[in-house]
């Protein structure tokens, strides 16, 4: 399992409790706003890039470290490149490679391994993801923040891929694009609106359904499977063509990188990792539980796929933690199995032990929650606030019972 440990970044202060935090297949950060949940998303999605461009080739190690390029291009692409002090310790450990800055120094270390390494498709689905649908023809648009001009690269991608209009996960909703005239529509009952008419909810929700279910159809391709020997072969392959190309040092620099760009093309990514920062925004609870199911179903269209999601929503949580229950509960009779399917679709439910909840707080202190009969404490952050508003209402109603004294 990947790790990584963060200390005196941003707001990260102490980072997490033991030092080195496991990177779960699907991990979950929860905490108050500008607590450090992008923060810890934005590093796990920089290194996760970094790794796949080191084992595809697309650059050297010494190319990476020289002139300070993890700090000025790649944490950059984030606009996390101010986020470092004097004392600032980053450590992230992949499956084929190690990456240290400790000392204003950047370090990349080579894991020597017989690991099969997945070649993954990163997906970073900002916050700011409804622009593309307020803003018509938001390609046009020059100087948008590196992350969502690379979602909108895919967005239009899903969009023009579509053969008909799509059923979107909350019911009674779809999406249909007009090609011809690229207008993008929701289709309701009795209704059809211009998105960029149409509710907040819908604006977030549309680019993120629509990417990842292109991306991740993409990997499935016609067999509906993401890993298979070929692809392996194919990519050791064009690895070793690469390799040769970096080493051929009669090669002018320009050529060389034309060259690996080209190969590059023809790689096939065997999963998908969906970063995805507050997937409920702008939703009733009810449809968060909809878009969580969405994203745990391409979660588990493939081997190898990973999803780091960001959160204020305790009903992210809570939803969450049934898709964890459901999985645990093992049914051979068919009507007590299609009442576990009405409540969580076999598609949609998460073994526990493939799932890591963690809490930030205002500390710059990042923690497990921990789990009881492996579920997911209640213990946390977002419901000790839902708490509190009970609490504050019961107050109320005993300054009420004193005034009518």
């Amino acid at each position: 399992m990947k790790e990584i440990a963060v200390s005196n970044f941003g707001p990260i202060k102490d980072g997490f409790e033991d030092e080195m935090m496991p990177i779960y297949p699907v991990t979950l950060f929860c905490g108050d706003q500008g607590s450090g949940k992008s923060t810890m998303a934005k590093l796990i999605s920089s290194f996760s890039w970094l790794e796949k461009a080191l084992v595809r080739g697309d650059m050297t190690e010494q190319w990476i470290t020289r002139y300070n390029r993890f700090v000025k291009k790649h944490c950059a692409y984030h606009n996390i490149q101010n986020y470092f002090k004097d004392d600032t310790r980053l450590i992230y450990k992949g499956d084929k490679y190690n990456f240290i800055y400790e000392g204003k120094k950047f370090k990349i270390e080579k894991v020597d391994n017989n690991h099969v390494f997945r070649m993954p498709q990163i997906m970073y689905i900002p916050a700011e993801r409804n622009f593309m649908s307020v803003v018509e023809d938001a390609e046009k648009i020059r100087n948008l923040p590196h992350p969502l001009s690379t979602m909108l690269a895919e967005y239009e991608k899903a969009k023009k891929n579509l053969v008909s209009k799509i059923n979107l996960p909350i019911k009674g909703y779809s999406f249909q694009y007009d090609k011809l005239n690229k207008i993008s529509w929701l289709v309701g009952d009795g209704f059809k609106l211009r998105l960029h008419e149409a509710a907040s909810g819908f604006q977030s929700l549309i680019p993120l359904i629509l990417v990842t279910r292109y991306l991740s159809n993409k990997i499935s391709g016609s067999e509906g499977n993401s890993y298979n020997k070929s692809s392996v072969e194919i990519n050791a392959r064009l690895e070793k063509r690469i390799r040769q190309l970096l080493l051929n040092e009669k090669l002018d620099e320009d050529i060389r990188n034309s060259l690996i760009s080209q190969l590059n093309v023809l790689y096939k990514n065997d999963c998908l990792w969906n970063v995805v920062e507050e997937p409920e925004q702008n939703l009733y609870p009810n449809s968060q539980k909809f878009i969580l199911f969405e994203l745990l179903s391409a979660f588990n269209a493939h081997a190898g796929n990973g999803l780091v999601i960001t959160t204020h929503s305790p009903y992210i949580l809570n939803y969450l933690t049934l898709a964890i229950k459901a999985a645990s509960i093992h049914c051979k009779k068919e009507e007590l199995e299609q009442r576990l399917e009405n409540i969580v679709p076999q598609r949609a439910r998460v073994n526990s032990e493939n799932v890591g909840i963690y809490e930030i707080d205002n500390d710059g202190k990042i923690r497990q929650l921990d789990k009881y009969l492996d579920i997911p404490s209640d213990e946390n952050f977002l419901n000790v606030s839902l708490r509190e508003t009970n609490k504050l209402f019961d107050d109320l109603l005993e300054i009420e019972d004193l005034c009518a004294q």
